[in-house]
């Protein structure tokens, strides 16, 4: 599944559940238990009670018109080609183990593939 698919799954899942809820609030028992469950219980994005049920704030993903390799380092925030990489300073220690992740693969149209490496330098 993708990130707009995600999106998507929940627009639908708000939906779906404004319809249960109207349905328990009017249908279910003639409405006797009318918002005997109202509770705000959807768009929380803090800890204090939001005025209303809201969808959650999801983003579209536009994927690049062509395939284009692309290189992530840890500790680096830019993405080649888009940008230079800078890699992180290393400090190597005897008694340290180093652990690293590197990621390089097809953007916008699959998943980075990852590599971990475990360098003991014991």
């Amino acid at each position: 599944m993708t990130a707009n698919d995600y999106a998507r799954r929940v627009e639908e899942l708000y939906t779906v559940d404004t319809v249960m809820t109207a349905y328990y609030n009017k249908v279910l028992a003639g409405g006797k238990w009318e918002k005997m469950m109202s509770d705000i219980h959807l768009g929380y994005t803090k800890w204090s009670m939001p005025k209303r049920d809201s969808v959650p704030q999801v983003v579209r993903v536009e994927p690049l018109s062509k395939p284009t390799m692309g290189v992530a380092v840890e500790g680096c925030e830019t993405l080649s080609p888009e940008g230079e990489l800078e890699l992180p300073v290393l400090i190597i220690s005897r008694i340290a183990s180093i652990t690293s992740t590197s990621s390089i693969g097809e953007r916008g149209h699959s998943i980075l593939r990852s590599r971990q490496t475990n360098l003991g330098w014991t």
